[in-house]
């Protein structure tokens, strides 16, 4: 496709690719147009955006929704609608983006079709003061003085997304399906609002706290509320709640044991991300989560545990794939590999403080795709893998691993690993051999010595010619 093709005559060509679109497909297309021009965008955030639309059609028993909806954005990507900028290990698409053009189209057609209305900096001057019968819409940058009118969060308003500081007034909402905050402020305003038995999705990044209000809302289906600007996690509910449809759950601090008990109330949670505090009872909280037969993927993290992880919380997972653990294990080693879940395909340690090498358990994890060894994870200098050892690892990264000197890799170690990260491992002083990974894609190394760097192109440059990207 030529994309030097200007104006309204390149639309005109393009929008025959739309034209062409399925009818299922052509909502998810014209979706897009709600996020900013050139965002990066994550794939499992739109596919569950489009499921609490109701954009995925679901006859399929034997297929999760979400499967349906992955698919879907796969048939876009095959039809050159958009296009993927990272995939998963597994293949699966992780981040993907549409070109210009096709998203102009995307705004074209969400016009037409009263579809979706978006407020930005092009065009507020235009649309500020317009009153609409839009049930869709989307915030982008604004200056102060450009802000659009309250007159147009009408009750009938189904989404409401903002990507800049501004978030309206939500308090005559009665079905909304959609709350999409990544910038904007919004806890005053979610304390207005009112009880919705429609919302489906939430997620915020600056939230700091959740109304007890809020999770009486029966429909929720994903919720995160992590607040990255200060590091923190809301609190969850105070009552009893059951919440029947709630898929992922990510944010939630438990600062009393009383909270775990709830557990059993999500009974389709698959997602979980919490914190605890050094009060809550982690083995009661433990037995709880035990509760959730459909867990897949755990967040477990601490605001100062002084007292180590009890591993044999997890070997009864049947279905967990991935595990991330945070400021556990102070200071310890990490235990059998036996009391990890036996289907873990993804598993990453941050402010562990490990003082004993953990790649000689880890490398027995049968089925182990990708491990991360994040900021102070690790506290020795050596880590061994051994002949033998990590036999399905795909992927493997070290980061902030202040102590670590060397990553020693033996013949018939990780042999099909395919990609391998080095980041501010600030006292690294050799280089792996490489020459041992044959299967090895990709390398990347940032922020380490300028000496380690210059053993790429020194005495140690044998051990990477047969990489075929190296970044530094």
């Amino acid at each position: 496709m030529d994309w030097q093709i200007e104006g309204q005559e390149c639309l005109d060509i393009i929008s025959t690719s739309y034209e062409d679109l399925p009818s299922y497909l052509k909502p998810c297309f014209m979706y897009i147009a709600s996020f900013p021009e050139d965002y990066k965008i994550k794939a499992s955030s739109l596919t569950r955006l489009w499921i609490a639309e109701g954009f995925i059609i679901h006859h399929d028993p034997t297929r999760a929704i979400e499967e349906i909806a992955q698919s879907y954005l796969e048939e876009l990507v095959q039809r050159c609608m958009f296009q993927v900028s990272e995939r998963s290990w597994s293949g699966r698409i992780k981040h993907c983006y549409i070109h210009d053009i096709l998203r102009e189209l995307a705004v074209q057609k969400a016009a037409e079709e009263n579809f979706l209305l978006i407020f930005s900096k092009s065009n507020a001057n235009s649309t500020s003061g317009t009153s609409t019968s839009a049930r869709r819409i989307a915030f982008h940058e604004f200056g102060s003085t450009e802000l659009p009118k309250e007159s147009i969060i009408g009750p009938k308003l189904r989404s409401l997304i903002s990507f800049g500081d501004h978030f309206p007034n939500i308090q005559k909402l009665r079905m909304v399906r959609v709350i999409h905050s990544e910038n904007s402020e919004i806890d005053e305003n979610l304390q207005r609002m009112k009880q919705s038995t429609t919302l489906r999705y939430f997620r915020s990044y600056t939230i700091l706290k959740l109304p007890n209000s809020f999770w009486n809302n029966k429909m929720l289906r994903y919720v995160r509320a992590e607040n990255y600007s200060y590091g923190q996690f809301v609190s969850g509910p105070s009552s009893s709640v059951k919440l029947e449809n709630l898929e992922v759950l990510k944010g939630v601090f438990i600062a009393r044991d009383e909270w775990t008990v709830r557990f059993p109330h999500f009974p389709r949670i698959r997602k979980l991300g919490i914190k605890i505090s050094n009060r809550t009872n982690w083995e009661a909280m433990a037995n709880s989560i035990t509760k959730l037969e459909n867990l897949e993927s755990l967040f477990l993290g601490s605001n100062g545990l002084s007292h180590p992880v009890i591993t044999h919380a997890f070997k009864d997972y049947e279905r967990m794939h991935s595990l991330y653990l945070c400021c556990l294990w102070p200071g310890r080693r990490i235990g059998d590999s036996s009391l990890f879940p036996p289907r873990l395909l993804k598993l990453t340690l941050r402010r562990s403080f490990l003082e004993q090498d953990p790649m000689q358990e880890l490398e027995k994890l049968s089925n182990l795709r990708v491990l991360r060894l994040l900021y102070e994870s690790y506290k020795g200098e050596q880590l061994i893998c051994s002949a033998g050892g990590f036999r399905r690892l795909q992927q493997l990264k070290l980061h902030g691993l202040s102590s670590l000197k060397e990553l020693k890799v033996e013949d018939g170690a990780m042999p099909l690993l395919k990609q391998l990260e080095i980041s501010y491992c600030i006292h690294m002083e050799m280089l792996p051999d490489l020459q041992y990974l044959t299967r090895l894609e990709e390398l990347k190394l940032k922020r380490m010595l300028p000496a380690f760097n210059c053993l790429l192109e020194g005495p140690d440059r044998h051990k990477v010619e047969h990489i075929p990207s190296i970044s530094i």
